[in-house]
Order: C-alpha cells, then structure tokens, then sequence
C-alpha cells in the first residue's frame, strides 16, 4: 500500500550529481526516488489527506495513462495536455516562473510550450544517450539473429551450428 497524495510524493532533494548520490536518491528495491512530499497544501493552508492506494493499482494507472492507445497523445504529449488542463483551473494564474504580474494567456502558452518542449526535447536525448551507453541489443534483435545462425544445443539435429550463440559471448 502507498500514500499518493502530495504529502508524500514530490519535493524531492536536489537531483544527484555524481553515482554515488545517485544509488542514495532512488530507492532501486521500493521503486523511486527518496521524496518528502509536500507538508501543507498551498491552496487550503492545510497538511495533504492521506490517500492510501495499492502500488499495484498505482502503478498500473500509471501505465495505462502513458500508454493508452492510438487515440491519445504520445507520451511527451501527456505533458502538453497536463499544463492545459493546470492551465483552464480558474484558480490557476499565469504568471512566467510563477511570479510577477500575470501574462495574457497567449504570452503564458507560448512561453509555457517552449520550455515544455524544450525540456522534453532534452529529457528525449538524454534517455536515447543512456540508452545507447548501458543498453545493448533488443531481444527481439537477438532472437531474429540466432534465428539465421541454427541451433547450437544439439549437433545430431538439422540447422546445427556452433556459431548460433557466439554473439553473446562477445
């Protein structure tokens, strides 16, 4: 069971800056990163009720916001309808970072789009560039190539080649 109301999840510490700050920021056996959540509700003044859900639940919601068929957005997209719907409150205000005088909501959406997009974009080449670095072949890739090469677990049998699995032991 998890509590996922803004008391617990969010407000987390400055983001690692090295490995090892890393192993301590996410929490590989719970799943996530270490988060203190949100003390009080700057809306109502009032500390956050509880909502305690199953992870299983939490987690599948989860997947199935970010992968919910062909009819929605693509998962950068969820961010862009995100701000839109924060942006139609009528208690939210358009304000750049927040502060200062509230911009018309045109100035607000373009400002509020590139930086979005912006930082997707760099989010996108950030997850490709880890991908690249510690992932290697898809297993479809893999199975597709020992496919080609035979079998190699018995050398009485047809399509028997001793070569089928060299490329893992690469």
């Amino acid at each position: 069971m998890w509590d996922i109301s803004p008391g617990s999840i969010g407000n987390s510490n400055a983001l690692p800056r090295t490995f090892e700050e890393y192993q301590a920021f996410y929490d590989i056996a719970e799943g996530g990163v270490v988060q203190q959540g949100h003390p009080i509700n700057p809306y109502t003044g009032k500390p956050y009720v509880p909502q305690i859900v199953p992870r299983g639940d939490y987690t599948r919601v989860l997947a199935e916001f970010w992968a919910d068929g062909p009819a929605s957005e693509t998962p950068p997209g969820h961010w862009f309808a995100l701000v839109n719907y924060v942006a139609d409150h009528p208690a939210f205000k358009r304000r750049f970072k927040g502060q200062g005088s509230e911009l018309a909501p045109l100035e607000w959406d373009v400002k509020a789009y590139f930086l979005l997009g912006g930082a997707l974009h760099d989010a996108a080449i950030t997850a490709w560039g880890i991908k690249g670095w510690y992932d290697y072949v898809r297993p479809i890739s893999a199975i597709r190539y020992m496919a080609t090469k035979g079998q190699s677990s018995d050398k009485t049998l047809s399509h028997y080649s001793h070569k089928a699995c060299n490329w893992c032991l690469a």
